[in-house]
């Protein structure tokens, strides 16, 4: 089909397609404890304390983690939960980019160039509500950033 269509294969010819794909793991996240904490451990960390641990599994459960993992502690007590024991939600992002030079003349080239980023607007979370007496613990506090495509063309002499 391209060899009865010159003009057609000329068009076609030439282009570069590039990527990337990135799979990322999540960073552990501390379920903790805000409120009127006094700093008797001497942390230098008043207002927050870790949560205590009910020994429920934290992977069950419908959200990011199982809710019921974690509780406030009782009154005087400081609480038990580990440090980075929630795993933090993964990312996935795949970038493409389009380009073609064409030659125009000795010393004139036609640069076009079209990429793309985050190109499958799959919705990676970057917060997560990890403080168990707040009105977002186990919700998606933030989200990352959405696709951009940007286009150039671009003239050189």
């Amino acid at each position: 089909m391209l060899q009865k269509q010159p003009w057609l294969q000329k068009a076609l010819k030439d282009w570069q397609l590039t990527g990337t794909t990135q799979l990322q793991s999540g960073r552990p996240l501390t379920a903790t404890v805000l409120g009127n904490v006094a700093d008797a451990g001497g942390t230098g960390n008043v207002g927050s304390a870790r949560a205590d641990a009910t020994g429920l599994p934290i992977d069950a459960g419908s959200g990011y983690f199982n809710k019921a993992a974690f509780a406030v502690p009782l009154p005087g007590l400081y609480g038990n939960a580990g440090r980075g024991t929630i795993p933090g939600p993964g990312t996935f992002a795949m970038n493409l980019q389009l380009a073609r030079t064409i030659q125009i003349g000795e010393r004139k080239n036609l640069e076009f160039n079209v990429s793309a980023t985050k190109l499958l607007n799959h919705v990676n979370i970057a917060g997560l509500g990890t403080v168990v007496n707040s009105l977002v613990y186990g919700l998606a506090t933030t989200a990352g950033q959405m696709r951009t495509i940007a286009a150039t063309v671009r003239l050189r002499m």
